[in-house]
């Protein structure tokens, strides 16, 4: 019972992480990817992986803006 409320508190919460010109967010189930502001990629996510597939997707993006 304590997981699903951590759970459900880190989800409602929304998450963002900036690299460079880059910028992830988390936002309930979906990922935003932004550059320079301006939203290139949105990918919905299964609620219960998604601060993992969030986490994933940020070390891609800090990857590429190094890159």
């Amino acid at each position: 019972m304590e997981y699903i409320h951590y759970l459900s508190t880190v989800i409602e919460r929304d998450m963002i992480k900036n690299y460079k010109n880059y910028q992830c967010e988390l936002s309930g189930s979906v990922v935003y990817i932004r550059k320079n502001e301006e939203l290139i990629k949105a990918v919905e996510v299964n609620v219960w992986e998604a601060v993992e597939k969030y986490q994933s997707l940020c070390k891609q993006v800090q990857k590429l803006s190094l890159g």
